[in-house]
């Protein structure tokens, strides 16, 4: 079986970019023999990226609004599902950082999150490693 891992990068090599503050997806395919291939990239739209709190991005009240910047810590409800949306179908996500109330969204979509810090080659080798072994019912230790 198939699935789809969405990366967040700002230079398409290292896993470097917050899931907030990506301005785009990146979106590999791992086909059941273990190999991928990059299968795109999603742009995420609707939203000014890179603003800080004085952006011209009007925030509903009921948006979680915590202060001036609309959300918490600047994030918003409608920012974190617009991003979601996009990764919708796919089985994880691989982003350098991630706020505890966007994993927790998320999670609820069964889409698992790794924060990482490596290049993106290396981290699909090892996420690769670790569903095949879920999938296939052996052990994730070591075997030596």
């Amino acid at each position: 079986m198939s699935y789809k891992i969405a990366v967040a990068s700002t230079d398409g090599i290292y896993v470097d970019a917050h899931f907030g503050s990506a301005s785009s997806f990146l979106i590999y395919e791992v086909n059941p023999d273990g190999s991928y291939e990059k299968r795109g990239e999603r742009i995420i739209t609707g939203r000014n990226i890179g603003l800080n709190c004085d952006s011209i991005i009007p925030i509903k009240e009921t948006e979680n609004s915590c202060g001036s910047c609309g959300g918490h810590n600047g994030h918003s409800d409608t920012k974190i599902e617009a991003n979601i949306s996009i990764i919708a179908d796919c089985r994880c996500l691989l982003c350098y950082k991630i706020g505890a109330g966007a994993e927790r969204q998320l999670e609820r979509k069964a889409i698992t999150v790794f924060q990482v810090d490596y290049k993106i080659e290396d981290a699909l080798k090892k996420i690769i490693d670790y569903y095949t072994k879920i999938d296939n019912h052996l052990s994730l230790r070591n075997a030596k």
